[in-house]
């Protein structure tokens, strides 16, 4: 497979997350709220930035209070800048609507660095999908899916 169908097939199944999400038919009642997506989720990104095609996984603990700013762990594969570990980077939350899962967070990594993704949270809020398509991130072109750490008893 060449890097271009491999773009075009992650691009698809983000798109594809994206539009399953936004579909699942869930009432107000059953759909989610802040304190259900309290946890740790793991994210898969990939997509273009400053550094070239590259990936990223990332790990965050959301609490309740989605707005609050949290760590992020990250682990960064780039084919111009490496493999790199950063520190200090984070996820928070700028806007969730319960009701429809559906909002806008940002991955911070430092003053002036981030990427801004669209939200989309599936209707048991184990799953999300997550599309950076801010005008104001030109070059930026990234998405990607959360899921939901499980422990073993749950």
């Amino acid at each position: 497979m060449n890097f271009t169908s491999t773009l075009g097939l992650a691009t698809k199944i983000a798109v594809a997350m994206t539009l399953v999400g936004s579909f699942t038919m869930a009432s107000a009642e059953e759909r989610n709220h802040e304190g259900q997506l309290s946890g740790t989720w793991v994210m898969a990104i990939s997509g273009f930035d400053g550094c070239g095609y590259g990936t990223k996984r990332v790990e965050v603990k959301l609490e309740a209070d989605l707005a609050r700013v949290v760590p992020a762990t990250v682990a960064n594969h780039t084919n111009a800048c490496g493999n790199t570990a950063p520190t200090n980077w984070t996820f928070q939350f700028i806007r969730y609507d319960s009701k429809l899962g559906s909002g806008h967070a940002v991955l911070g990594c430092g003053p002036g660095c981030g990427w801004e993704y669209e939200i989309q949270v599936d209707g048991d809020a184990n799953v999300f999908s997550m599309v950076d398509v801010a005008p104001q991130n030109p070059g930026n072109y990234q998405s990607g899916i959360a899921i939901r750490q499980r422990r073993r008893n749950d």
